[in-house]
């Protein structure tokens, strides 16, 4: 009688775990949060195969790791940028500089006009700040994976 019971509960539990495995199957990929997971670029979106630099702004910073919203140029031109949230590694041989444009310009002045250059560090970024980023090499295939990658220079423009 005792070792039909075991049985039993044995089933019972196989049955239960059965029916978890199959419901998280069926409810899709699920993030940290319990939140459905998105890919990083939707399905048939094609951003171009050679990418150096992008704008961004910032929307994380953790040690020496940027989280950004870039603006990714597309393979198709004639498209606009889309946005995809990447993550970016700040390195000893990252240049951050900020360039400040004269805001009063004498009306009908031929002279160039060149911006104030000042070095800034990782702690003078903030979140919210909109940069240009220069990557070290091509990133697009790092961007399509989600791969965190090094940055060569990081340019903060004020006007």
């Amino acid at each position: 009688m005792a070792k039909s019971k075991i049985i039993l509960l044995i089933i019972v539990v196989v049955i239960i775990i059965a029916a978890v495995v199959l419901a998280v199957v069926l409810t899709g990929k699920k993030g940290p949060g319990g939140e459905e997971e998105k890919p990083l670029i939707e399905e048939g979106v094609v951003i171009a195969t050679e990418i150096y630099g992008f704008s961004a702004q910032i929307t994380g910073i953790k040690d020496k790791t940027l989280s950004l919203d870039a603006s990714i140029l597309l393979a198709d031109a004639t498209q606009a940028p889309i946005t995809v949230p990447i993550k970016v590694s700040v390195t000893d041989e990252t240049k951050i500089t900020k360039l400040e444009f004269p805001k009063d310009i004498p009306e009908g002045s031929t002279e160039p006009i060149y911006p104030k250059e000042t070095a800034l560090s990782l702690n003078d970024l903030k979140v919210g700040d909109k940069i240009h980023a220069v990557a070290v090499e091509n990133v697009s295939e790092k961007i399509k994976s989600g791969t965190e990658f090094p940055i060569k220079e990081i340019l903060m423009v004020v006007r």
